[in-house]
């Protein structure tokens, strides 16, 4: 339901003239990226895998199976430095054996030189919640160019994405 409650507000999907934001991505697109992608800042298992899935329209990535999942997918537009960048993730009740911190981040470029658009560090444990943010892009891409999602966990835990935006 509260779910279904932030997606009607537009809480995922943006306010505003939605005819200025361009879709970056596709969720029904997304697949696993190669483990060449991992950030440096993960220490986890060598191979991520990925369960994953679209529902409503979101992206729902479940770590219950895989605590550190890697789906990519080629950017649908170009993206230029100083564009706005928006994306909205929620999450229900975080939790882990032992305190912790989920990192989700979005990178392009190449596995050898990541270029990072964005990423956020969440603790563990914690409520429900849920996060949209719009921030300036700092690097150009091209359409076509990998663009990939990180989201590194602990615990069993499911984040759901809304549209990734750029304008």
């Amino acid at each position: 339901m509260r779910l279904r409650a932030a997606v009607g507000a537009g809480l995922l999907v943006g306010c505003g003239p939605e005819a200025e934001w361009r879709d970056l991505v596709d969720h029904g697109a997304w697949e696993e990226a190669d483990a060449a992608w991992q950030l440096d800042s993960y220490t986890g298992p060598a191979e991520p895998c990925a369960h994953h899935w679209t529902e409503d329209g979101l992206l729902e990535v479940d770590t219950g199976v895989c605590p550190y999942t890697l789906l990519g997918q080629p950017l649908l537009v170009d993206l230029e430095a100083g564009q706005t960048l928006r994306l909205g993730v929620i999450w229900d009740t975080l939790t882990a054996d032992a305190a912790a911190l989920a990192h989700l981040a979005l990178t392009t470029g190449s596995p050898e030189e990541p270029a990072l658009l964005w990423e956020a560090w969440l603790d563990i444990p914690q409520g429900e919640g849920d996060l949209v943010e719009e921030v300036a892009v700092g690097v150009a891409a091209v359409a076509g160019e990998e663009l990939v999602l990180h989201v590194h966990n602990h615990g069993l835990n499911q984040y759901r994405w809304g549209r990734i935006r750029v304008r």
